[in-house]
């Protein structure tokens, strides 16, 4: 069964659609978007299956398997055969999947008939998640970069404790943060972070995203370059601040 509010992608010859089914209170909400539009429906679960009967008269099959056919089919729209006619603020959506049985394989249609939202819903299903996703990653690759800075300095310590391990696929080279290009004017790159009046407007519009990015910072003591000072040949490597 499709998971519930995840967006899954597809193509008809050049373009590009995105769709996304949410369940809540016994209805199903679809909403399909080529990027520059988007147009959503309910659907009860009585209406799913109608609907389903009517694309597919002789197969006969019980309501909830009905509708966990309709959510597969859904699910793997990217494999499946799907046409789009669009007319008058409407999009129909036609769907053909194969479906494999036991001993059998045949093909099974559904039809999604959507009206094209106004653009207030276009930026609170599109738009404002896109730049929550931007905005979220960024902070975890601030976060990453950190945590392997903090990682190279534990190496560093246990190379100065311990000397330099044996195994050569381990080793590694410092971490270089600047290796991370940001050269492509095309990507939107550290636009959103270090405006905090933008994110107290935005979120107070669009609210807020549930992930949590955990925060790891870089002691200021790990910056410190420690020298090691052996004593002689047969001392081990002793540590000094």
């Amino acid at each position: 069964m499709a998971k519930s509010g995840v967006w899954k992608t597809f193509t008809i010859c050049d373009d590009v659609y995105m769709l996304k089914v949410t369940e809540a209170n016994g209805e199903f909400r679809f909403c399909i978007s080529d990027l520059k539009e988007i147009w959503c429906g309910e659907y009860t679960k009585e209406r799913l299956v109608d609907s389903f009967k009517e694309c597919n008269p002789s197969i006969s099959i019980g309501r909830d398997e009905a509708i966990a056919q309709i959510l597969r089919i859904l699910d793997h729209i990217n494999e499946a055969d799907v046409t789009v006619t669009r007319s008058d603020g409407k999009i129909d959506v036609d769907v053909k999947s194969d479906i494999t049985g036991l001993d059998t394989k045949f093909k099974v249609k559904y039809k999604l008939d959507l009206v094209v939202a106004d653009k207030e819903k276009f930026v609170q299903e599109i738009t404002a998640p896109m730049v929550h996703t931007i905005n979220y990653l960024e902070k975890q690759q601030k976060m990453l970069c950190n945590l392997i800075e903090k990682k190279d300095r534990e190496l560093e310590e246990y190379r100065m404790e311990k000397g330099v391990i044996s195994r050569a696929d381990l080793m590694t080279e410092k971490f270089n943060p600047d290796v991370i290009e940001k050269s492509s004017k095309n990507l939107m790159l550290d636009v959103y972070v270090e405006s905090t009046k933008f994110w107290e407007k935005f979120v107070e519009k669009y609210g807020n995203v549930e992930k949590k990015v955990i925060e790891v910072n870089v002691e200021p003591w790990n910056h410190v370059k420690r020298k090691r000072k052996i004593y002689n040949s047969k001392t081990s490597s002793k540590k000094v601040c």
